[in-house]
């Protein structure tokens, strides 16, 4: 969903002509399609951690396997973002280039904020951290 409403805004929003669209459309969603990969990547092995260290009996072999699959999760995803973006930007002007990146922010603000309304407010968990923001 996501994916298709940066898309569908793309051009527009970055002012893009027909040869420049056609170019960016593959990267765009590389870069999407790789990012979601990484933070659903990286919240399942954060997950699995947690999974083991409530059970009370994790190894600490168990343990340092999904820090160390952690480990690189956070040093593969970001540096692949990085690559993905060089190749976008490699083909945008340096405002095009800022546009884009104004617009992923918007939409990731937008995505919040209908999640947001879709999900109702629960009541913090006994031990849950609270989110500064509120």
């Amino acid at each position: 969903m996501v994916d298709a409403y940066v898309v569908s805004n793309l051009q527009e929003s970055l002012g893009l002509d027909d040869a420049q669209f056609a170019k960016a459309i593959p990267l765009v969603k590389r870069l999407q399609t790789e990012r979601r990969t990484y933070f659903l990547e990286r919240t399942r092995t954060v997950r699995e951690m947690r999974r083991l260290l409530r059970q009370g009996g994790a190894s600490e072999t168990e343990v340092l396997d999904r820090l160390k699959q952690l480990k690189a999760l956070d040093v593969d995803g970001p540096a692949q973002t990085r690559k993905n973006l060089e190749a976008l930007d490699a083909l945008l002007t340096p405002v095009q280039q800022a546009k884009y990146r104004v617009l992923e922010v918007e939409v990731e603000q937008r995505m919040r904020e209908l999640m947001n309304r879709v999900r109702p407010r629960q009541a913090p968990r006994p031990g849950a951290r609270q989110d500064m923001r509120e």
